[in-house]
């Protein structure tokens, strides 16, 4: 039997609920603005200076990630709102030089495509847990982040040995890599649906999480669009 405490408490879980995938929404919206606004900014890097900011960004990358994740608690709301704005600032830098090459070489009107292709594949992410509310997809968390470090091991294993991957080992790569980044956004929005702390805190976290799979999953589908372009091009010249 229902007692009107349950009813309350659900009440308030959905509540809370609502509440934290909104400060989670508006907190993506302000760091995916933000990365949008440092890879233009990358873009503008003169080829000359791109080997010399790499390393400038990759600093500045890593310092704001780590700066963003050790946080303390006690810092206030606005600080720590304004660490995910940098933190993402400091990603659109990162992977703008990269961004800005490709579109020179394909095109402005791709790199757009690209963009709001996996925007829109994290919306159907995110429309998927909610139809499949029962299925707890947070709990693939685990193998996606052992998966990722296989992705990693595999590159440096082929940059190290092999000098590169061949077009047809790139395309199989790069293709798990889409996946990989694409079942990040149903645990990031699995573990949203299932958060208890309604926080602009936890909020932070949560949007920070998303935007990094979306940023992985745009250089995991461009980077497949070279493997492919490669491949045609020696399946043309064969």
């Amino acid at each position: 039997m229902t007692t009107s405490t349950d009813r309350d408490y659900g009440r308030d879980q959905t509540a809370a609920t609502s509440t934290i995938f909104t400060k989670t929404m508006a907190l993506l919206t302000a760091a995916m603005a933000s990365m949008g606004v440092g890879t233009v900014l990358g873009t503008l890097v003169p080829p000359a200076m791109v080997g010399s900011f790499f390393w400038v960004s990759l600093v500045l990358y890593l310092g704001s990630i780590l700066l963003f994740a050790f946080r303390k608690p006690e810092w206030s709301t606005g600080t720590k709102v304004s660490l995910l704005v940098f933190a993402s600032l400091s990603v659109g830098l990162f992977i703008g030089p990269v961004i800005g090459m490709f579109a020179q070489a394909v095109g402005l009107k791709v790199v757009l495509a690209i963009f709001l292709g996996c925007a829109g594949v994290m919306a159907l992410c995110g429309l998927a847990v909610k139809v499949f509310h029962w299925v707890r997809f947070y709990r693939m968390g685990t193998f996606l982040f052992w998966a990722t470090l296989g992705l990693v091991a595999v590159s440096l294993f082929a940059l190290a040995f092999t000098g590169g991957m061949s077009a047809v080992v790139g395309l199989a790569y790069s293709l798990i890599g889409i996946g990989i980044f694409v079942a990040y956004f149903l645990v990031g929005f699995s573990m949203l649906a299932h958060e208890q702390e309604n926080s602009w805190d936890a909020a932070a976290d949560l949007a920070f999480f998303l935007l990094m799979a979306y940023v992985n999953l745009v250089l995991k589908v461009i980077e497949f669009i070279c493997y492919l372009a490669a491949f045609l091009g020696e399946a043309s010249g064969s």
